[in-house]
């Protein structure tokens, strides 16, 4: 689940001047981001809906299911779908088993 940007947060006060002077512009920021509600919307929202009742699995933003899309996407609040691939995840695991040298036992 991905709230979404919300510069309004108290994260920012961590910032150095620097990270501050690389931040987008402000009208940028009125455009593009969320305000803390909005931010928090789609967490209720998956806590209540009941159109994610017997569903696991999924990707949520604004409110909704995201939709699953080409890698080459430029679709916004989407899922890629290698994100999804059962194929690309066994690959990913193996990997990680090769690079770790740990056998997860579970799979």
């Amino acid at each position: 689940m991905h709230p979404g940007r919300i510069p309004s947060t108290a994260l920012k006060r961590s910032l150095t001047f620097k990270e501050l002077l690389a931040m987008p512009l402000l009208w940028f920021n009125k455009v593009y981001v969320k305000n803390i509600q909005e931010g928090a919307a789609t967490q209720v929202w998956a806590a209540l809906s009941s159109q994610l009742d017997g569903k696991g699995g999924v990707y949520c933003a604004d409110c909704d299911i995201s939709p699953v899309v080409a890698s080459d996407s430029p679709l916004p609040n989407s899922v890629r779908d290698y994100a999804v691939d059962p194929g690309f995840a066994k690959h990913l695991w193996t990997l990680r088993e090769k690079m770790t040298g740990i056998e997860w036992l579970g799979r």
